[in-house]
């Protein structure tokens, strides 16, 4: 993020560059991109203190972010089978 950005221009351009990204990767590497940044997001509620504010309190929001890295683990290695069963 640069001095100039505001942290809801930076997710903009973080957002936008993710889709940039995924438009030219495999379809298991978009898999694995979801999977990271899932767990950047989750890991940053985890462990940064001064992240915060959920309306239902810290407790809530982490459920809902496990729920979320969840799901995109388990997509991530259902596109690796996925991969697997086509180099058969």
């Amino acid at each position: 993020m640069s001095s100039a950005e505001t942290p809801d221009q930076t997710a903009a351009r973080i957002v936008s560059e993710a889709r940039a990204v995924a438009s030219k990767l495999p379809f298991d590497e978009r898999a694995n991109l979801l999977r990271e940044v899932s767990k950047a997001v989750r890991d940053a509620v985890k462990f940064d203190t001064t992240t915060g504010g959920a309306p239902q309190g810290a407790e809530w929001e982490k459920d809902g972010l496990a729920e979320v890295g969840n799901a995109a683990e388990n997509y991530y290695f259902e596109a690796l089978k996925e991969k697997q069963s086509r180099q058969g």
